[in-house]
């Protein structure tokens, strides 16, 4: 019985002990990213890319941080409380980053 008991304890350790197979997958964004330049702090600026708001302007100047986009034709603005301030379409292609300079 005792013997028993070991073999069952040594067969459990053994195979607690075999390694799964495993499978790692890596996933590469190649998202085109866009930021700005702007002498202010974009405060009071709104931005809007193909007619939707991302908010404030000063969300993605350089080099704080840059927004991913999709690859193809996009028509960049920026407004105020006044109206459309600024207006670009611009081409990004996979894997590249632009910084657009607003002369605001």
């Amino acid at each position: 019985m005792k013997n028993l008991v070991l073999i069952v304890a040594l067969a459990v350790t053994l195979v607690g002990c075999v390694q799964q197979p495993t499978a790692m997958t890596t996933v590469n964004d190649t998202s085109p990213t866009v930021n700005f330049t702007h002498r202010g702090d974009g405060s009071g600026l709104e931005l809007v890319i193909d007619g939707i708001s991302y908010g404030s302007l000063g969300h993605y100047l350089a080099p704080k941080q840059a927004l991913k986009l999709v690859p193809g034709k996009h028509v960049i603005e920026i407004r105020t409380a006044q109206g459309t301030a600024f207006t670009q379409e611009v081409y990004l292609s996979e894997s590249t980053h632009r910084t657009i300079e607003t002369n605001l």
